[in-house]
């Protein structure tokens, strides 16, 4: 009997070990990417390929000292479960890439009223029940979801749009099937961004189609100069 308490004192002493150096490496990314910035000016913050499993509440109450944080992403990082996610009042972009909890701790997501984008690509997805705790986020209009069973479904798309009334951008493809760039897809975690106008997701698609129609018009506009051109000449001639 001693011998199998020992080894379960070992076990359980090396487990704690080993998930103390996980968030040895997650404080140390955080240190790596705030640098020399004040609380105030950091915007985003990206843990991504490290294996944390689960979030420490240490970990918790140190992220949530940057309150100007818009950004956030943990992808690939074997997430278990979503305990302990810093809530964060002006976060509007959350990845979760690429991680092993299961669907119905997508309800946790409910603290970040103001979230409009999600991307839960890989962390198999098999039925529409499983979003179930995404209805809470109703500021949210763009959704990624790949590399998902329920992604490879029969009127995949037609069915999220009408359970997701404010929803206009699924796996970066608006309602008509265009594509949306990604401006954070490949972003390492020391790259910077200066343009403060990156910080709202413009969705709108009315917007869009004048600003494409008003780009056409003067490029033809343009266009009908340079034909016109010749023909002047050949008048002062």
């Amino acid at each position: 009997q001693m011998c199998i308490r020992d080894r379960y004192q070992r076990r359980v002493h090396g487990m704690e070990q080993k998930s103390e150096e996980k968030m040895s490496s997650v404080f140390h990314s955080l240190k790596n990417q705030v640098g020399t910035e004040s609380v105030e000016d950091v915007q985003e913050l990206v843990f991504d390929n490290i294996e944390i499993t689960s979030l420490d509440p240490k970990l918790k109450a140190e992220i949530e000292r940057y309150k100007n944080v818009y950004f956030m992403s943990f992808n690939n990082c074997s997430l278990h479960n979503l305990d302990n996610l810093p809530v964060l009042p002006k976060l509007l972009r959350l990845e979760l890439d690429d991680n092993k909890f299961k669907p119905e701790q997508l309800s946790k997501l409910c603290v970040y009223l103001d979230l409009q984008k999600l991307s839960i690509n890989g962390n198999s997805l098999s039925q529409y029940s499983d979003l179930a705790g995404l209805q809470s986020l109703s500021n949210m209009v763009h959704l990624n979801m790949g590399r998902n069973q329920l992604a490879m479904t029969k009127d995949h798309r037609e069915t999220m749009f009408e359970m997701h009334p404010k929803l206009q951008i699924l796996d970066n493809l608006n309602k008509k099937g265009t594509l949306f760039p990604d401006n954070h897809e490949s972003r390492s975690c020391d790259d910077e961004d200066d343009d403060d106008d990156d910080e709202q997701i413009d969705i709108d698609d009315d917007n869009e189609e004048e600003e494409i129609e008003s780009q056409e018009e003067e490029a033809q506009e343009s266009e009908d100069e340079e034909l016109d051109q010749p023909s002047k000449r050949k008048k002062v001639a």
